[in-house]
C-alpha cells in the first residue's frame, strides 16, 4: 500500500509541477492575439470602425505594395515570437488557441506568395472601390477632423487602387468581364451615396462648407476617374476565358484558393471527383422519391411539377419562412445543449435582379419576396437561421473568443488568398450540416420535403463539379450551365449568375459541401469509437464552441475530444506520463530531467 501511495504521490507531482508552470507561456499567447487585433485596427482602419473596434481615426487602408511588405514583415514577426512559445507549458485550450492563431497568421503568410493574383483586382461585382462604405452616413458622435481626414484620404486610395489593376493588365492577370459586369453601376451608387450624405455632414460641423464641399468633389471625381479607367484601359484587357487554368501559374493560383476556403488539402481533380459521386448518390434519392409519384423525368422537370402546384396557392411566403422557423428554434434541445439564443430580425425585399433567394447577417435574416414557390423553404430556412448561421453565431458570441476570432476581416475575397482566412468551409459547411439535421428533427416528414432537402444538397454538390470544371478543366460557362440545368428547375438567367460568382471567387462554392461532408464524416467517426458514450449535444458544442476553423484544425479537436472520452491505452502512470508527454509536445530533454527528479522523490517516499 506504502508503494501504491508513493506512485499515487509521484504521479500527483508530477501534474502539479506541469500545471505550475503554464501561465506565463499562456499569457504570452494571449499578448500575441491582442498583438494581433491591435495590427487589424491599425492596417484595416475602416473595417475595424465598421465591426465596433475602434472610431474614426481619419485612416483608410492603403492598397500599396510597400503596405503588402509591411504586413508580411508584421506577421514573420509575430510568427517568430508565437513559435518561441514553450507549448508544453499551455494549458490544452491554450494548445488549441495556439494552432489556431498559428494557422491564422501562417495562411497570411502563404497568400503573400499570390499578392499579384487576386489581390491585383480589387474591383468587381463583388467588392466595390469603397470597401466599408457605412462609415460614410455614420452619424458623426466625436472629433469631425478625423471624418474630414478619411474623406479627403479616399482619392488616393482609389489612386492606388487603379495602379493595382495596371499592374495585373501588365501580367496579364485581370479578371474577366463577367466579373466586372455591374460595376460602374455600382461606383454610381457609390457617388450618389457620397454626395447624399456629404450634404448634411457640414451642418455644425467645425470647417466651413467651402472644406467639405472640396473634400466631397473630390472624393466624386476620383470615382468618376475610376470609371473612365475601368471603360478604357480595364474592360479592354480582361482575360479572353474565364476558368483560371488558361493563365501561365493559374492552376497553383486556384489550389492556393481552394486551400484558402477549405482549411484543408483537397486537389481540384479530387474535389471533382467527390463532386460527381455526390451528384450520383443525391441522384438516386431524388429518383426514388420521383418513382413514389410514377414520375420517369428529369429532376429539373419534376421541380417544375412540384413548382406548378404552388402557384394556384395564396400563400404569404413572409408567414411560411415564420412558422418553418418557430419549428426549428423550438426543437433545438433535441440535438443541442440550452443556450441564451439572441433574437433573429426578419427584413423582406423583393429584387428580381439578385440570385439570393435569402441571407443572414448580424442577426437579422433577409428573405427576398420575389421568389414565391415553396421549393426550397425548407433548407433555406435551416441552412440561414436554426440551426445554421444565426444559431452558429449566437453560440460563438457566448465563447470568450479572441477580437482577432470574434471580428474575422472581411470584404476583401478580390485579396484571397493573401488576407486572413475567414474559414468558409467551416462555417458554410455547419450550415449545410444544419439542413441535415432537419432529418433527425422529423422536418422532412413527407416525401416532397425530402425532396427539397436534396435538391438544396444537389445544387452544392454540383458547385463542386462546376468550380472545378471551370478553373481547372477549361470548361465553358454554357456547360456549367447546361449541367446545373439538369438538377435545378430555376430560370436559365438564374443559374447563370450563380456561375458568375464562381467565376468571379474560383474555390470559395466547394467550401460548401466539403465542409458538410467534413462535419459528416467526424461525426460518423465519434459515433463508432465512442459507441454508447457518443452524445450528439457534446459532439455539436465541440464543433460550435470552437468558432471558425480549418477543417484539418476542427478534426484534430474533434479527434481529441474522442480520445478524452475513451479509456486510456495503457494503465502504467510511467507509461501515461509519457504518452501525455508526446500528445503535448514536452521537450524530451526537460522531461527526462523532471522524470529524474520525481524518480529521486518517489524512492524517498517509499523509504
Amino acid at each position: 500500500m506504502q508503494g501504491a501511495g508513493a506512485m499515487w504521490m509521484f504521479w500527483f507531482l508530477t501534474v502539479g509541477f506541469l500545471r505550475a508552470s503554464q501561465g506565463s507561456e499562456g499569457q504570452k499567447l494571449r499578448a500575441l492575439e491582442r498583438e494581433l487585433s491591435e495590427f487589424l485596427r491599425a492596417e484595416f482602419p475602416e473595417f475595424s470602425e465598421s465591426s465596433g473596434l475602434s472610431e474614426n481615426d481619419g485612416r483608410v487602408e492603403s492598397f500599396t505594395f510597400q503596405a503588402f511588405d509591411r504586413r508580411r514583415d508584421l506577421n514573420e514577426q509575430l510568427l517568430r515570437q508565437l513559435e518561441k512559445i514553450d507549448r508544453s507549458r499551455l494549458s490544452k485550450d491554450e494548445l488549441t488557441d495556439w494552432k489556431i492563431l498559428h494557422h491564422h497568421v501562417q495562411t497570411f503568410l502563404k497568400g503573400y506568395e499570390f499578392r499579384e493574383w487576386g489581390n491585383l483586382n480589387p474591383i468587381s461585382f463583388f467588392d466595390a472601390p469603397l470597401k466599408h462604405r457605412d462609415w460614410i452616413s455614420k452619424k458623426i458622435k466625436s472629433d469631425p477632423e478625423k471624418y474630414l481626414l478619411r474623406l479627403q484620404a479616399i482619392p488616393q486610395q482609389i489612386e492606388e487602387q487603379i495602379s493595382l489593376m495596371r499592374k495585373a493588365i501588365s501580367l496579364n492577370r485581370t479578371n474577366h468581364i463577367i466579373s466586372m459586369n455591374g460595376t460602374l453601376e455600382i461606383i454610381v451608387a457609390d457617388i450618389l451615396f457620397v454626395i447624399q450624405n456629404q450634404s448634411r455632414k457640414f451642418h455644425n460641423l467645425s470647417g466651413t462648407e467651402e472644406t467639405w464641399s472640396t473634400s466631397t468633389n473630390s472624393v466624386v471625381n476620383s470615382l468618376r476617374a475610376l470609371i473612365d479607367f475601368l471603360d478604357s484601359e480595364y474592360f479592354p484587357a480582361t482575360r479572353s476565358e474565364i476558368g483560371l487554368h488558361s493563365m501561365p501559374g493559374g492552376l497553383a493560383y486556384y489550389q492556393a484558393c481552394l486551400d484558402y476556403h477549405l482549411g484543408t488539402r483537397l486537389t481540384p481533380a479530387e474535389i471533382h471527383s467527390v463532386g460527381h459521386r455526390e451528384v450520383i448518390r443525391l441522384e438516386g434519392l431524388m429518383n426514388e422519391i420521383m418513382q413514389q409519384y410514377g414520375f420517369t423525368g428529369k429532376i429539373s422537370e419534376f421541380l417544375q411539377f412540384i413548382q406548378s402546384k404552388d402557384l394556384d396557392k395564396k400563400w404569404n411566403v413572409y408567414q411560411v419562412y415564420r412558422d418553418v422557423i418557430d419549428d426549428a428554434r423550438g426543437s433545438l434541445g433535441k440535438v443541442f445543449h440550452n443556450i441564451s439564443l439572441t433574437p433573429l430580425r426578419f427584413n423582406t425585399f423583393n429584387n428580381s435582379g439578385t440570385p439570393t433567394r435569402g441571407y443572414y447577417t448580424n442577426n437579422v435574416f433577409h428573405l427576398n419576396l420575389f421568389y414565391e414557390n415553396s421549393t426550397n423553404v425548407l433548407p433555406l430556412a435551416y441552412h440561414e437561421t436554426y440551426p445554421g448561421h444565426h444559431f452558429q453565431n449566437c453560440y460563438k458570441q457566448q465563447q470568450k473568443l479572441p477580437l482577432y476570432r470574434v471580428h474575422p476581416l472581411y470584404r476583401r475575397r478580390f485579396a484571397i488568398p493573401f488576407t486572413y482566412p475567414t474559414y468558409t468551409a467551416y462555417s458554410e459547411g455547419w450550415a449545410l450540416y444544419a439542413e441535415h439535421l432537419g432529418t433527425e428533427l422529423g422536418f422532412y416528414d413527407t416525401p416532397l420535403r425530402l425532396f427539397q432537402k436534396y435538391t438544396s444538397e444537389m445544387f452544392r454538390a454540383c458547385r463542386l463539379v462546376v468550380d472545378t470544371g471551370i478553373h481547372a478543366f477549361g470548361w465553358t460557362k454554357e456547360k456549367a450551365i447546361e449541367f446545373m440545368s439538369n438538377y435545378n428547375n430555376a430560370p436559365t438567367s438564374y443559374i447563370a449568375r450563380q456561375i458568375d460568382r464562381y467565376i468571379t471567387l474560383p474555390g470559395r462554392a466547394c467550401a460548401y459541401k466539403i465542409g458538410e461532408m467534413k462535419i459528416r464524416e467526424l461525426r460518423k467517426r465519434a459515433e463508432a469509437k465512442l459507441g454508447d458514450k457518443f452524445d450528439v449535444k457534446d459532439f455539436h458544442d465541440q464543433i460550435l464552441r470552437i468558432g471558425p476553423v480549418g477543417l484539418d484544425t476542427l478534426e484534430e479537436i474533434v479527434d481529441d475530444w474522442i480520445t478524452s472520452l475513451l479509456p486510456p491505452l495503457v494503465a502504467n502512470p510511467i507509461q501515461s506520463f509519457n504518452s501525455s508527454s508526446v500528445a503535448t509536445n514536452i521537450n524530451s530533454n526537460h522531461v527526462i530531467n523532471v522524470f529524474i527528479s520525481l524518480c529521486i522523490t518517489g524512492y524517498m517516499l517509499l523509504c
